[in-house]
């Protein structure tokens, strides 16, 4: 009989084979989606798909890419609003 807990499909049902030879159900957390971002939509690379619990355990350089707005906005999309920034930086003389 399963427990209680495990009824909900929040999480995933693995069918893991023992070392005995059995096969087990093992149940474990479904991973999040994929981070977006937050102009375009696409997919951010260099994002791990983790729970937070698993995500604590990384380190800060990790968890999103070494760039301004790394983790946030997608590369194409920043290369965008750094060429928008530099044509309308007002010249002071």
């Amino acid at each position: 009989m399963t427990a209680g807990r495990f009824k909900s499909r929040s999480f995933r049902r693995v069918k893991k084979r023992t070392p005995s030879g059995k096969v087990k159900v093992v149940y474990t957390r479904r991973k999040p989606k994929k981070a977006r971002c937050a102009i375009c939509g696409k997919e951010l690379h260099g994002v791990p798909r983790e729970l937070p619990a698993e995500l604590r355990k990384y380190a800060k350089t990790e968890k999103r890419p070494e760039r301004p707005y790394g983790g946030y906005i997608c590369a194409s999309c920043l290369r965008k609003l750094m060429k928008e920034k530099a044509r309308t930086k007002e010249i002071k003389v």
